[in-house]
């Protein structure tokens, strides 16, 4: 089974949350001589995080955290009288409060027949246009030098459209020198992975309208010598418009096409949704029969749900199926999640491994994570992590903003009075507080091009991204093309009917910002899908830091409201404030709302806080800032990494009034930022301050846990006490 070993960066992952308030601690009490064997579990907190301790009690120096859902080596025989336990995680090592923390132990695995996907690592790669490389061999060189643990690589090498049909996978790219346009260009791929010790598996996206055409491509291709195995990636978007007749009279004819090129046993897998729907409208059944493997695709973030939640639902899905699981992963997201997915899927589930969406797009710490694989249920205790990345500043382009331009081709001229011809864009206000545009594809010429074009302060390395509304945004084929500098440039296709107010990653490119519109972004409206909505909205561009430095940092938290004196005292909520709310407490007990508060209610007597200043709490990057429902408007900071510890907080700031910040923006400790409202008349006038150390206020910014007193406890932190423990040097 994998284990991903990986020590996270400070600003990404599994921060700490001990405080920077000089204390006199006894002195460290280390591992005993007699510990015994460990044991590898899954651990579970009883709140977001549980403190290890040099010692076991709580005199000790807290020195690291153990974070929910993720694997843990630890040592029953240390356990005292009083429940504390020896722990290794990766780097952290030291004591544990047992009555804090489960352990879900690791059962050892089951004896299975072996498929070539056990105990490998794998990348995706979807479009030549998608990779910055300048041939198939420096694509495989950059992956051996770079990504040493990776073993296998999935290449797609066929598609169709309704109007093109069946082709092979570079009729749809523009960077030649990687394109399959033919079984010579795969052979080419098989030799310069062959010669980076990498085994190629093909892969195609397979319709079901014309499974004739689609099938004889793909036979072709599996021919190959160089080739180990193929895997058909089958979506719900697809298959919905199949009628059951053709479905299930057509799947095996289109399967012996394949098996009489290759044989029986041949390694096929089915690439799937991970949802029920993704399996109804398959025709599932009919598929089985003739594959060797599953590979869900897992991205909890688009339908906002936790890696918990998602990998059981892709196991209820699948896993009745008897069929080895190897689920697919998106390699740009949260490492917290990321570990979370690892431990959850290949340890409490058994899937059989993970492999990595896609070349192009997996992040820095995603890329650290994968070189630390190893074939081991067992946490090393001390290891040296290249999860080094950070992000520096951030530059989000929303549409009408300054470096936004719309082009418009072939329309007509103004009529008799001078009246320009009406625009082909129709505005949609869009869940994140603004205004997006939208239009029908065209098939055969392009009527609109639209190009979000940054301001890059420096050169380096940034990581490109187009926020997708949750409406209208249906089209499977948005072609964004990037400017590189210097003439060059690359393309990536997006699923935008996949994506839900998202950030989707087009990719990581080195960037000059000497040069002429480099970075910029261009999306035409010739997507081939004359039926299908494309979305025109925000472009972000984040600076990666790859030294493991964080370009900014929280030097500590104040209260956010107050004068200066106030926020500046020693007391949290300090002069008249109160929290008429406090952390965890059940509220507006017997009436419909009531629920376990998530943060704090902070306000003053006789409504005096009315229209007051809201400040920023700590040093930050503005995620969201807009009016939402019941919560009235709402700020969400993602605040930089502590200066102590590297841990980052979301702070969310609801129910204000006159809105000052805007989505990107970073704010400074102490900067006003709105002023305490009432939801437009909704609640009294409070401000409604929550701190959350997981990522769930950036995926759902109106996150509200209810009556799930457990939830409140795994994603919020209580904002006075913590406040208190991190304040800033004076």
């Amino acid at each position: 089974m994998f284990l991903m070993n990986s020590l996270p960066t400070p600003n990404e992952s599994i921060p700490h949350s001990f405080s920077s308030a000089s204390h006199s601690y006894p002195s460290a009490i280390p591992k005993p001589s007699n510990a015994g064997n460990a044991i590898a579990a899954i651990v579970s907190t009883k709140m977001a995080f549980a403190n290890v301790r040099s010692g076991p009690g709580t005199r000790y120096r807290p020195s690291a955290d153990l974070r929910h859902l993720t694997l843990v080596a630890y040592y029953p025989d240390t356990r005292t009288e009083d429940g504390w336990v020896w722990i290794e995680q990766y780097a952290i090592a030291g004591w544990v409060l047992s009555s804090v923390v489960t352990f879900e132990e690791i059962p050892a695995a089951a004896i299975e027949q072996a498929t070539v996907f056990d105990q490998q690592t794998a990348v995706w790669i979807e479009y030549a246009d998608a990779l910055v490389y300048e041939s198939v061999e420096d694509a495989a060189n950059a992956l051996r030098r770079d990504a040493p643990t990776v073993t296998q690589v999935f290449l797609k090498v066929c598609d169709w459209s309704p109007t093109a049909g069946a082709q092979w996978a570079g009729y749809w790219d523009t960077h030649r020198a990687l394109a399959i346009d033919s079984p010579t260009h795969i052979d080419r791929w098989a030799a310069a992975l062959e010669q980076a010790n990498i085994s190629l598996y093909v892969w195609a996206d397979v319709h079901g309208i014309d499974l004739e055409a689609e099938g004889a491509l793909i036979a072709e291709a599996v021919s190959r010598p160089g080739v180990n195995g193929v895997i058909l990636r089958l979506l719900p978007e697809h298959w919905r418009k199949i009628d059951i007749q053709t479905g299930v009279t057509s799947i095996t004819p289109f399967m012996r096409q394949i098996h009489r090129r290759v044989g029986d046993s041949f390694p096929i897998g089915l690439a799937v949704d991970s949802r029920v729907v993704g399996r109804d409208v398959i025709f599932a059944d009919e598929w089985m029969p003739h594959i060797t493997s599953l590979h869900p695709i897992v991205d909890w973030r688009a339908r906002r749900l936790s890696p918990e939640a998602a990998v059981a639902e892709m196991m209820e899905t699948w896993g009745a199926f008897g069929k080895p699981i190897y689920p697919v992963i998106p390699g740009d997201a949260d490492a917290l999640q990321l570990h979370q997915v690892n431990a959850l899927a290949v340890h409490r589930h058994r899937a059989r491994g993970l492999s990595w969406w896609r070349l192009g797009t997996i992040s820095p710490v995603g890329w650290s994570i994968i070189a630390l694989q190893t074939p081991t249920g067992m946490p090393p205790p001390q290891v040296d992590s290249t999860a080094n990345a950070a992000y520096g500043e951030e530059i989000i382009v929303k549409p009408n903003d300054v470096g936004f331009n719309v082009y418009r081709f072939g329309d007509p001229k103004p009529d008799e009075y001078g009246i320009p011809a009406p625009s082909p864009l129709r505005t949609i206000h869009g869940a994140w507080g603004w205004s997006a545009f939208v239009k029908k594809g065209e098939i055969n010429t392009s009527r609109v091009m639209v190009r979000w074009s940054p301001a890059l302060s420096v050169a380096g390395l940034y990581e490109i991204s187009a926020f997708i509304p949750a409406r209208h945004a249906r089209t499977q084929k948005a072609r964004y093309r990037i400017a590189l500098g210097n003439g060059k440039s690359t393309v990536v296709v997006v699923n935008q009917a996949a994506a839900k107010n998202q950030w989707v990653t087009l990719g990581i490119f080195e960037l000059d910002s000497s040069a002429i519109h480099a970075g910029a972004v261009y999306l035409h409206d010739l997507t081939g899908e004359a039926d299908n909505m494309l979305a025109f909205d925000a472009v972000r561009w984040r600076r990666v830091i790859t030294d493991g430095s964080p370009l900014y940092v929280a030097d500590g938290y104040d209260a956010p409201v107050g004068t200066v004196e106030e926020r500046q005292s020693e007391k949290v909520w300090a002069g008249e404030w109160m929290d008429s709310s406090p952390f965890g407490k059940l509220y507006f007990v017997g009436t419909p709302n009531e629920a376990y508060h998530t943060g704090a209610d902070l306000n003053l007597p006789r409504n005096a806080d009315a229209h007051t200043p809201v400040y920023a709490a700590a040093s930050g990057m503005v995620t969201f800032a807009a009016r939402l429902p019941v919560w009235g408007n709402v700020i969400i900071i993602k605040h930089d990494p502590l200066r102590e510890d590297g841990l980052v907080l979301y702070g969310r700031y609801a129910h204000v009034e006159d809105i000052q910040v805007r989505v990107g923006q970073r704010v400074t400790r102490g900067q006003q930022i709105a002023r305490i409202g009432d939801a437009y008349g909704r609640w009294a006038y409070l401000l409604h301050f929550d701190l959350s150390p997981t990522t769930i206020l950036e995926q759902n910014p109106a996150h509200w846990a209810g009556h799930d007193k457990e939830q409140v406890f795994k994603h919020y932190l209580d904002p006075r006490e913590f406040i208190e423990k991190h304040r800033p040097p004076r």
